[in-house]
């Protein structure tokens, strides 16, 4: 068993652990002498080390750590780091090098997978215990146009703006985390076509204008009824505020609409994204290309709408809103809602590639 010596020692402080007795020089505690027979200091094992955090990159994430306290004469030669990607049921050793330092990269882990760290030292004994794991983390590459994403929702542990700005989001009703149905990461919104909307505060950096943007997120219908608003631009009960929106208008099929006036879809109105089913995640995305909008549906272009130069209606009360308008619910999940402004993303011609893990951070 290690030793569990005094906490904020002062040097030449002494300690008594059976018959033998430690000193600590100011950096380390070490072995003194021992009243009886018994002097093997040696046989301990290192304890664990504390405060493991993790900070995640591109398919890999940087484990940082605190050493534990250990005697002078055992000192720590290695570091054994494991991850784990089912919240500690199974753990992985990460291959490395011998090193005394309190930190290591590990690579080759999978973006948009939520993964757990933890470190046990070692020393010419052998291999202590290991410490409590890290806080989740989810590995993804960098987004270039990070600072053009106005809203990013994840749905891992809350609802909440992973942007840069980490704008302010109300959650109405029922709306939920859920770790059972997820696209990436540790969770997604649920939605049970009940009374019930997610919705960010007002704010300027959500007006689309008449330059480029993309607004997109991955979608799980558990029904395909018509009249359910996925998302738009308005929330209940705000007539004359319309903007954009998604809707199931009719049985098994998304459309879009958009407004230059906020009282009529005038630039677009039940048109199509294409054909949906139930159980299934498809990623959705309404984009801005010039004087052209073109909705997606799992990379594949549907009906597109000829806008010119005209601006889509700035609503000033509140933000991008998931799940109702009025009393058109929707009945599934949703997975990395993204609103970037200023940009298409690339997003352009009949086809795109569909995002093969979560949208990344900075």
């Amino acid at each position: 068993m290690p030793i569990s010596f005094p906490a904020s020692p002062t040097t030449n402080q002494t300690y008594q652990y059976g018959n033998r007795t430690y000193r600590w020089t100011g950096t380390a505690w070490e072995f003194v002498s021992s009243s009886g027979s018994d002097s093997r200091w040696d046989l301990f094992l290192p304890p664990a080390p504390t405060s493991v955090t993790a900070t995640f990159g591109n398919a890999q994430a940087t484990v940082s750590w605190t050493a534990p306290t250990v005697l002078a004469q055992t000192p720590i030669t290695d570091y054994t780091v494991q991850y784990s990607s089912n919240s500690g049921s199974s753990w992985t050793t990460f291959s490395r090098s011998a090193s005394t330092a309190t930190s290591a990269t590990v690579t080759g882990l999978t973006n948009g997978t939520a993964y757990v760290f933890r470190v046990s030292a070692a020393n010419g004994v052998g291999s202590g215990a290991y410490s409590t794991a890290s806080g989740a983390v989810t590995p993804s590459v960098s987004d270039p146009l990070f600072a053009s994403v106005q809203l990013l929702l994840r749905g891992d542990s809350s609802i909440a703006d992973a942007s840069a700005y980490s704008r302010s989001v109300t959650v109405s009703g029922s709306p939920a985390v859920s770790t059972a149905q997820k696209k990436w990461g540790a969770g997604s919104i649920a939605f049970n076509g009940a009374a019930g909307y997610v919705v960010a505060a007002a704010n300027s950096a959500y007006n689309l204008g008449s330059g480029d943007w993309v607004i997109e997120a991955w979608v799980y219908f558990n029904s395909v009824n018509s009249d359910q608003r996925v998302a738009g631009g308005d929330i209940p009960s705000q007539s004359g505020n319309y903007n954009w929106a998604w809707y199931t208008t009719v049985s098994g099929r998304l459309d879009y609409y958009l407004s230059t006036n906020g009282s009529t879809f005038s630039l677009a109105q039940a048109v199509q994204f294409g054909s949906i089913a139930t159980n299934q995640w498809y990623h959705v995305a309404l984009v801005r290309n010039g004087s052209t909008v073109t909705p997606y549906l799992n990379g594949t272009a549907g009906t597109t709408s000829s806008v010119g130069s005209s601006s889509i209606y700035n609503n000033t009360n509140n933000g991008p809103f998931i799940g109702a308008q009025t009393t058109s619910y929707f009945n599934g999940f949703v997975d990395d809602f993204r609103f970037t402004v200023g940009s298409n993303r690339g997003y352009t011609g009949s086809t795109i590639t569909v995002p093969t893990a979560a949208f990344p951070g900075q």
